[in-house]
């Protein structure tokens, strides 16, 4: 059985009164949630899913925030009926305050090059146990929601976030990558953005 995981539809990254980066700091924190932006249903009405929508029988998502607001989206926009929405902490993102990954002074100078840097810290400093949510607690999470996957039938699909979603990519057909930094870091592709809206990856059961 394959299980398709995807990222949320597009959200607000910067959410008023706050700027970009402390918009990026509360969300990570888990403080704040990020609003769909409003051209979601119009992005899910047109957009060529992995998969035939309309198999689906439940939706397993974080808890709370964009998950659970793309998936209620999707269900609306395509006309389900009967789905099941269950929430899970095992598909939760990453905690992490954006001080452990970048600056807020880099941040504002350069966007993109601080990105790039704030991804590159983010798996250095998960693998060192230097972020909010250790690596243990990461990796048991992930065991946790793959042996989760086996209590639900076809017609199950996934709404995560992006770094955890990369994370569980790796660790789903690699887990020995997770033993050795270096191996991990190349896994992890941090020059990249983990997946775009609505797009993600999918696990055989």
């Amino acid at each position: 059985m394959k299980v398709h995981i995807f990222s949320s539809a597009p959200i607000v990254y910067e959410i008023p009164p706050h700027d970009l980066y402390d918009s990026f700091d509360l969300v990570s924190q888990g403080k704040l949630y990020a609003p769909i932006k409003p051209a979601a249903k119009d992005i899910i009405s047109n957009f060529d899913f992995q998969f035939d929508v309309k198999s689906i029988k439940r939706i397993l998502t974080a808890r709370g925030g964009q998950t659970l607001d793309t998936a209620q989206l999707i269900i609306g926009v395509k006309k389900l009926q009967d789905v099941e929405i269950i929430q899970t902490e095992n598909l939760n993102g990453v905690r992490f305050a954006m001080s452990q990954l970048v600056g807020k002074e880099d941040f504002l100078q350069s966007y993109n090059l601080a990105i790039a840097r704030a991804r590159q810290n983010f798996i250095i400093r998960l693998f060192n146990n230097q972020l909010t949510e250790s690596c243990a607690s990461v990796i048991k999470r992930m065991g946790d929601f793959l042996g989760e996957l086996k209590d639900f039938s076809a017609g199950t699909v996934c709404i995560s976030h992006g770094f955890y979603m990369k994370l569980l990519e790796i660790y789903a057909k690699t887990p020995e990558k997770f033993e050795d930094l270096n191996t991990l870091i190349e896994a992890f592709e941090p020059l990249k953005k983990p997946y775009e809206p609505l797009h993600g990856f999918y696990i055989d059961i």
